[in-house]
Order: structure tokens, then sequence, then C-alpha cells
């Protein structure tokens, strides 16, 4: 009878033991493990799921944020070591922040992240903007003297060659396409939004947010030129006062244009 009833007894402790802050720690894991995995509706799920069934809800928010915050850590140094690494950064902390774990630190930790990647854009933003201006007016300088030194030579072949060069020219206009390959359009105020695109290697291509002031002038959607593997990124942040409502992101390469929708809750 005795020994019945201390089995009993340790099996019910052993279940509270489960069911506490082991099962909590556990549910710390698999979140952190759906994260690593990219797979963030199922961390989501996961977290849903078990805040909904536990009693101790700050504990299990505590655990997992714990989890992440030393996940976030990790990468934080990995984009220092390497800038390649910003935009994966960057969309680690969107694809946490809306699995929307209640705990102040970890919240606080993402903005402090999303305020540094914000502070490097902004350089790097500036910077473009300084090259581009001197590029532009090398150009001009360049472009001129050229005309003037060969305006006379031009003129007496221009309209022997005119037909001809229309029809080596204007093909090229038209034969860029456009794929869009990645984005986050749908995101709250003060977020980074982005889209990856796929074109011909070398291709221009540039990019117009239209909110219902007018084309955005964030910084980040500057003209681009495809790389090697014909892809193009932008990526710029909403305004904290920008309108709840859909705006239309209008990408061209080369005279070719597609529309995407930007979102903002």
């Amino acid at each position: 009878m005795k020994r019945n009833i201390f089995i009993t007894i340790l099996t019910v402790w052993i279940s509270i033991f489960l069911l506490g802050g082991c099962g909590t720690q556990d549910t710390a894991n698999h979140v952190l493990d759906a994260i690593k995995n990219e797979d963030y509706s199922k961390a989501k799920q996961i977290y849903t799921d078990a805040i909904n069934q536990v009693d101790n809800k700050d504990e299990l928010n505590q655990a997992v944020a714990q989890s992440i915050k030393g996940y976030l850590d990790e990468n934080y140094d990995d984009w220092k070591t390497d800038s390649n690494n910003e935009d994966s950064f960057n969309s680690l902390l969107q694809n946490v922040q809306e699995i929307g774990i209640y705990d102040s630190s970890l919240n606080n930790k993402i903005q402090n992240y999303e305020d540094k990647l914000a502070e490097v854009q902004d350089t790097s933003d500036d910077t473009a903007d300084e090259q581009s201006t001197f590029e532009d007016d090398s150009t001009i300088d360049d472009s001129s003297t050229v005309e003037d030194e060969s305006t006379t030579d031009q003129s007496s072949t221009i309209d022997e060659n005119s037909t001809d060069e229309q029809n080596d020219v204007q093909p090229a206009a038209t034969t860029d396409s456009i794929k869009v390959t990645g984005s986050r359009l749908n995101v709250n105020h003060g977020q980074y939004a982005s889209v990856t695109i796929n074109t011909t290697p070398g291709a221009e291509g540039t990019i117009e947010v239209d909110y219902n002031s007018g084309p955005s002038t964030a910084a980040g959607l500057f003209p681009q030129t495809a790389n090697s593997s014909g892809d193009i990124t932008w990526t710029w942040k909403v305004g904290t006062r920008t309108a709840h409502g859909t705006y239309p992101v209008i990408i061209t390469i080369n005279g070719t244009t597609t529309t995407e929708t930007l979102t903002v809750y």
C-alpha cells in the first residue's frame, strides 16, 4: 500500500517537473530551432500554442526570449564581420519580431539592432550620393569634351548610318525581363521593406515607391546595376508617419516595368 502511494506521488512530481521548467525550455528550444531553419510560421505556431496552454506565461516568454537573444547576438557578430550579411540579419530581425513574443528585453534588443542597421544604411547612402554626384559631374565634363571634338566628324556620317544604328540599338531596350525573386513588402511603421529582382546581368534598374504624398525619397531607392548573376536588391525604411494602406512599387529595367504592392500596417 505504502509502495503504491509512493509511486503515485513520484509520478505526479515527475509530471509537474516535466510540464514546468523542463517543458518551458523545450518550447524555447523548438522555437529557436524553427527560427534557425527559417521556418518562422512554425516558430510562431509553436510559441502561440505554448503560451495559450501554460499558466506561467512570464517564465515561458523569458525562456524563449533568452534563447533568441543569444542567436541574434551571434548573427549581429556575423554581420559586423561581413557586411554582406546585412540583408539576412535585417530579415531575421523582422521575422522574429512578427512572432509576437511578449518580452521587453527581446523587443529592446531588436530595436537596438534595427537602429544600428539604419545608421549604417544612412552612412552608405550618404557615400553613394557623394559618389553619384562626382560621377555625374565627371560624365558631363567628359561628354561635353567629346561632343565638342566630334560634332564636325559625326555630322557627315549620321544620315548614312542612322537607319543601321537604330536597327542595332532599339531591340536591346525591350529584351530585359524582370523576375521578383524575394521581397518583404508587408511591414509596420518604421520597419525596413525590401525587394529583390533578377534580370539581365549589367542591366540598369530603377525603383519608385508611390505614397499618398508622392514618390518616396527614402534612402535606398536609388538606381542600381544588376550584378553578374542579374540580381538587384533594394532595401528602404518605411517612415513612422506613413499612412496605413497599400502603395505601388514600380521597378523598371531598360524600359521594361513591373509593379509590386507595398502594404503598411
